[in-house]
Protein backbone atom coordinates (compact mmCIF):
# COMPACT_ATOMS: atom_id res chain seq x y z
CA UNK A 1 0.00 0.00 0.00
CA UNK A 2 1.16 3.70 -0.87
CA UNK A 3 2.05 5.35 1.86
CA UNK A 4 -0.12 8.30 2.61
CA UNK A 5 1.39 11.69 1.62
CA UNK A 6 1.51 14.52 4.89
CA UNK A 7 -0.45 17.67 3.33
CA UNK A 8 -1.01 20.73 5.19
CA UNK A 9 -5.06 20.10 5.31
CA UNK A 10 -5.66 23.76 6.65
CA UNK A 11 -3.62 25.90 3.73
CA UNK A 12 -5.97 23.77 1.38
CA UNK A 13 -9.36 24.67 3.16
CA UNK A 14 -7.77 28.27 3.07
CA UNK A 15 -7.35 27.74 -0.38
CA UNK A 16 -10.21 26.30 -1.41
CA UNK A 17 -11.90 29.32 0.33
CA UNK A 18 -10.62 31.62 -1.74
CA UNK A 19 -11.90 30.07 -4.13
CA UNK A 20 -9.65 27.57 -6.23
CA UNK A 21 -10.36 24.56 -7.27
CA UNK A 22 -9.22 21.07 -6.32
CA UNK A 23 -6.73 21.11 -9.48
CA UNK A 24 -5.50 24.23 -8.45
CA UNK A 25 -5.20 23.40 -4.78
CA UNK A 26 -3.01 19.91 -5.97
CA UNK A 27 -0.62 21.94 -7.48
CA UNK A 28 0.26 24.03 -5.36
CA UNK A 29 0.84 21.45 -2.30
CA UNK A 30 2.25 19.19 -4.91
CA UNK A 31 -0.35 16.30 -5.78
CA UNK A 32 -3.72 15.69 -7.62
CA UNK A 33 -6.91 17.42 -7.41
CA UNK A 34 -8.42 14.19 -6.97
CA UNK A 35 -6.36 13.75 -3.67
CA UNK A 36 -7.19 16.97 -2.64
CA UNK A 37 -11.27 16.47 -2.96
CA UNK A 38 -10.62 13.46 -1.08
CA UNK A 39 -9.27 15.03 2.11
CA UNK A 40 -10.95 18.26 1.90
CA UNK A 41 -14.55 16.60 1.15
CA UNK A 42 -15.29 13.62 3.27
CA UNK A 43 -18.84 12.89 1.46
CA UNK A 44 -17.16 12.58 -1.85
CA UNK A 45 -14.02 10.50 0.12
CA UNK A 46 -16.57 7.83 1.13
CA UNK A 47 -18.36 7.71 -2.28
CA UNK A 48 -15.36 7.26 -3.97
CA UNK A 49 -14.09 4.68 -1.75
CA UNK A 50 -17.80 2.46 -2.24
CA UNK A 51 -16.67 3.00 -6.09
CA UNK A 52 -13.36 1.35 -5.86
CA UNK A 53 -14.81 -1.21 -3.34
CA UNK A 54 -17.21 -1.95 -6.02
CA UNK A 55 -15.03 -2.25 -8.63
CA UNK A 56 -12.19 -4.41 -6.32
CA UNK A 57 -15.30 -6.92 -6.03
CA UNK A 58 -16.29 -7.02 -9.30
CA UNK A 59 -12.79 -7.61 -10.39
CA UNK A 60 -12.85 -10.37 -8.01
CA UNK A 61 -15.40 -12.11 -8.19
CA UNK A 62 -16.27 -11.47 -11.99
CA UNK A 63 -19.95 -9.85 -11.03
CA UNK A 64 -21.95 -7.45 -8.97
CA UNK A 65 -22.60 -9.57 -5.87
CA UNK A 66 -25.88 -7.17 -4.50
CA UNK A 67 -28.90 -9.13 -4.13
CA UNK A 68 -31.81 -7.80 -6.68
CA UNK A 69 -35.13 -8.99 -6.34
CA UNK A 70 -37.44 -9.81 -9.06
CA UNK A 71 -40.48 -7.50 -9.26
CA UNK A 72 -43.34 -9.09 -7.92
CA UNK A 73 -46.72 -10.19 -9.63
CA UNK A 74 -49.77 -9.36 -8.21
CA UNK A 75 -52.16 -12.50 -7.81
CA UNK A 76 -54.93 -10.94 -9.88
CA UNK A 77 -52.41 -10.46 -12.83
CA UNK A 78 -51.51 -14.42 -13.56
CA UNK A 79 -54.59 -14.32 -15.46
CA UNK A 80 -53.40 -11.59 -17.80
CA UNK A 81 -50.18 -13.21 -18.13
CA UNK A 82 -49.46 -15.21 -21.73
CA UNK A 83 -49.30 -18.86 -20.68
CA UNK A 84 -45.77 -19.81 -20.61
CA UNK A 85 -44.92 -22.94 -22.95
CA UNK A 86 -42.81 -25.98 -21.51
CA UNK A 87 -39.13 -25.12 -20.40
CA UNK A 88 -37.72 -27.57 -22.93
CA UNK A 89 -34.00 -26.18 -23.22
CA UNK A 90 -30.84 -27.74 -22.28
CA UNK A 91 -28.89 -26.63 -18.96
CA UNK A 92 -26.38 -24.35 -21.13
CA UNK A 93 -29.26 -22.61 -22.71
CA UNK A 94 -31.05 -21.68 -19.54
CA UNK A 95 -27.39 -20.92 -18.26
CA UNK A 96 -26.84 -18.68 -21.19
CA UNK A 97 -30.11 -16.95 -20.87
CA UNK A 98 -31.80 -18.45 -24.22
CA UNK A 99 -35.55 -17.40 -24.84
CA UNK A 100 -37.72 -19.33 -24.34
CA UNK A 101 -39.33 -21.63 -27.02
CA UNK A 102 -41.78 -19.40 -28.90
CA UNK A 103 -40.47 -15.80 -26.94
CA UNK A 104 -37.50 -15.72 -29.54
CA UNK A 105 -37.67 -12.66 -32.20
CA UNK A 106 -37.42 -15.43 -34.62
CA UNK A 107 -39.83 -17.31 -33.32
CA UNK A 108 -42.09 -14.26 -33.27
CA UNK A 109 -41.62 -13.05 -36.76
CA UNK A 110 -42.20 -17.09 -38.43
CA UNK A 111 -45.59 -16.81 -36.58
CA UNK A 112 -46.65 -13.15 -37.98
CA UNK A 113 -45.71 -14.57 -41.14
CA UNK A 114 -47.75 -17.35 -41.29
Amino acid sequence: MVARKDIDVELARKLKAQGLNYKEIGDQLGTNGITMRMRLDPQYADRRREQVNETRRIKRYGHDNRVRKSPRVAPDDLDSLPALPSDTRSVTGRLCGDPLPGRSALDQRKTNQC
